[in-house]
């Protein structure tokens, strides 16, 4: 995600952190140039908090499905996880 499009982290955190992990399939598709450089990429990942995960399936490049909340025995190969205030660093433009 472009560090000047993450929301703003007033009120609940834990919210504004998965409702901007949620608008990465949008984000993605409107950067034609990122697509092409994940074609070779597909796998199943978790990203976000520790108290709100956010499934991600890409597939060659695309994120093909993107559920939040627990999935019980959903499989990853990865996953990335930070605390709100951790997401709220990294958006920071440099």
């Amino acid at each position: 995600m472009h560090p000047d499009r993450a929301p703003p982290m007033a009120g609940n955190a834990e919210t504004h952190v998965t409702c901007a992990l949620a608008r990465l399939p949008h984000l993605l598709e409107a950067d034609p140039r990122l697509v092409a450089r994940g074609r070779f990429l597909s796998v199943d990942c978790l990203i976000g908090t520790q108290a709100h995960a956010v499934h991600l399936r890409i597939v060659e490049g695309r994120i093909v499905g993107l559920e939040t909340g627990p999935r019980l025995m959903a499989s990853w190969h990865f996953a990335y996880r930070a605390t709100p205030e951790a997401w709220t660093a990294f958006w920071q433009p440099l």
